[in-house]
């Protein structure tokens, strides 16, 4: 079982966003990007990581 996940950022089209999504949840993912282009973020291989974490209400009910 996967808790949290550490990962670069991905372009907005990438099929990664998907398995970044199935963790953090939709809103997450969406507030973490957002704050990464706030922020001016790097992007890719030299780019900077973040990590995600699922929110209480992401996935339903614990």
């Amino acid at each position: 079982m996967v808790e949290g996940l550490l990962t670069g950022l991905h372009e907005p089209a990438a099929s990664h966003l998907l398995m970044l999504e199935a963790v953090a949840g939709r809103a997450a993912l969406t507030r973490s990007y957002a704050e990464a282009l706030r922020r001016r973020y790097l992007w890719h291989e030299f780019g900077d990581v973040h990590l995600l974490l699922p929110g209480e209400d992401a996935h339903g009910a614990h």
